[in-house]
Parts: C-alpha cells; sequence; structure tokens
C-alpha cells in the first residue's frame, strides 16, 4: 500500500484516535468524505496558500479543507519518521492532523513563511507529544522522548559503522552529550515490564514474571525462626542480670512491647539519670555477652548491642 493511501485510509477512520473526540461532528462528516484521491493532492504554491489564507479569513470552509487535502502527504511523511517510537503510525497521523489544524488556525500569510514551513512545527509537536503522553507507562517529557529518538537513530548509524555496540562514550561523542546524560537516556530507554506478564523461563507458563522475585522485603521462614530461637536464648540469658539491669535492656529495645526508649524516657521510667542509664546499659550488655556463652553467635549479640 502506498505512502497516500495510508494516510486517506486513516482519515477514513474516526473511530480511532484523539482527534475524532476533539472536533465536532460536522467536521468528522467531511473527513468522513475525502477519497484516497484527496490524499495524493497536488501541492500548493505560495501563491495558491496566501489566496486560501484570505479565503479562510472570510469564513470559507473550503479552504481549510483545500489546505488541509494538499498537506497529508506531509503529516505523513512527519508521522513516519517517527516510526518505531511505540505509538502505532494510524494515531500518529491521526495526532499530526491535529497539529495541521492547528497549524491552519494559527497561519500569518502576512509574515512572508510558506504555510508547509509553519505547519511541519504544529505537526511535528503533536506527534511528539502524543508519543511522550501515550507510548509508555510511565510518561516523559515531549524533549526527553525526542533526546531519546536521536540517540536510538545515533546508536543504531554507530553499530553499522562500527560492527558492534557502540559505547557509551561514542553516543556521547556522536550526539555532542556527557557521558553521565547518555547513562541516563539508555535507562530511561528501557521498556518496562509488568510483574503480571507470563514467565517464559519457568517450567509453569501459567506462572508471572512477579512470582519468580525475591522479596527482599519480608524474611525468610528460616530467618524468622533463627530468630524466635535466638530470642528466646536472649530472655533466657537475661535472668541472670540484676534487676535494674533487665529493666534498663527490657525498655531500651523495647522487649516486652516492641517499642524501644531513649535514655531520658528510660531514666524517668527508672527514677534515674540519663547517664546513668547509659552505665547500666553497657555494663548489662556486657554481661549478657558473657552469660550467653555461645548460645548466641557474636553476630546476634552486636546486633542486640
Amino acid at each position: 500500500m502506498t505512502q497516500t493511501r495510508d494516510a486517506a485510509t486513516v482519515l477514513a477512520a474516526p473511530q480511532r484516535g484523539r482527534f475524532w473526540r476533539t472536533h465536532s461532528d460536522p467536521y468528522r462528516e467531511a473527513c468522513d468524505l475525502w477519497p484516497a484521491g484527496n490524499a495524493s493532492a497536488p501541492l500548493l504554491t505560495a501563491a495558491q496558500e496566501i489566496a486560501l489564507a484570505r479565503r479562510l479569513e472570510r469564513g470559507d470552509a473550503s479552504a481549510r479543507d483545500r489546505l488541509v487535502h494538499s498537506n497529508i502527504r506531509l503529516v505523513s511523511s512527519i508521522a513516519r519518521r517517527y516510526l518505531g517510537r511505540g505509538l502505532p503510525y494510524e494515531d500518529m497521523m491521526q495526532e499530526g492532523v491535529v497539529g495541521l489544524l492547528r497549524a491552519i488556525d494559527k497561519f500569518d500569510y502576512l509574515r512572508g513563511c510558506r504555510f508547509s514551513t509553519y505547519a511541519t512545527h504544529w505537526i511535528r509537536q503533536a506527534i511528539t507529544r502524543a508519543i511522550a503522553n501515550q507510548s509508555r507507562s510511565i510518561r516523559l517529557p515531549a524533549h526527553v522522548v525526542d533526546t531519546l529518538g536521536r540517540m536510538n537513530k545515533a546508536r543504531e548509524a554507530l553499530a553499522q559503522q562500527l560492527g558492534r555496540t557502540p559505547t557509551e562514550s561514542e553516543i556521547g561523542a556522536a550526539l555532542g552529550l556527557p557521558e553521565v546524560r547518555v547513562r541516563q537516556l539508555l535507562r530511561w530507554s528501557a521498556i518496562p515490564v509488568s510483574l503480571d506478564a507470563p514467565n517464559g523461563l519457568a517450567q509453569d507458563r501459567r506462572s508471572a514474571l512477579g512470582d519468580s522475585i525475591e522479596d527482599t522485603v519480608e524474611e525468610s521462614p528460616i530467618t524468622l525462626a533463627f530468630r524466635a530461637v535466638t530470642g528466646n536464648k536472649v530472655l533466657l540469658a537475661l535472668d541472670g542480670l540484676l534487676p535494674r539491669e533487665r529493666d534498663v535492656l527490657r525498655l531500651r529495645f523495647g522487649i516486652d512491647d516492641g517499642i524501644p526508649r531513649t535514655l531520658q524516657e528510660t531514666g524517668r521510667a527508672l527514677g534515674i539519670t540519663r547517664e546513668r542509664v547509659r552505665q547500666i546499659e553497657a555494663e548489662s550488655l556486657t554481661k549478657l555477652r558473657s552469660l550467653c556463652h555461645g548460645m548466641v553467635t557474636d553476630t546476634e549479640t552486636d546486633r542486640v548491642s
């Protein structure tokens, strides 16, 4: 299928894209009536563009249609530059038409600029913003998406030229960017993968990718069991301390209720000073290590202290 016929097919599909949701029914009907031949309408000369702009100032709707029909190929050409960026060609075409219509509304022929040159900016802006907003589950600013596109092109060109994957410094030299920035862009270019996606490496094809990822937050049953046994041994060792020493450690480490107290809170509860609490705590921990006699490993006692 040719490029112009692709564009005509897109314009005949009013059920898809933001374009059809943001324009009135009369204009949608006009879009439906565009035949395939209009997608290959002849290009306008500068004089014709000025004449159509003047007619548009007088409220001639047919002048707007003529400007749109004659610039559909421009929209298609710009949209094809952004293929592979995560947004289907049909959606980019419709977003590009939105930019084209905006250019028609803002075009000032008195400035002496060709309409196609002026419209290119608005078409490209509409497409790149749509890519930034719709193509990724994590939204990136439009200027970052544009930089990612330039980086991908440079990386592909360098790979063909060098016959290998280019390094970050080589990509940065080609783009005039520091290596740190290239490394950041490479991280952003990674496509997010859902944890609910099927795990292709698992024998059970029904398992999700998230099922094979270790939970580093929740402790394993073995760790929990070891911690329980160790805690019981520490509690047994506490019985060998003086009552005041046991009270200080229970309050400081929240042994009974899981709420550790500060030196000041512990001293207030026991009627002693902060400094005295510190001294008793240091002496008690030293005794506790001696009383354990190997029941608790050095690692675990260091963790308690």
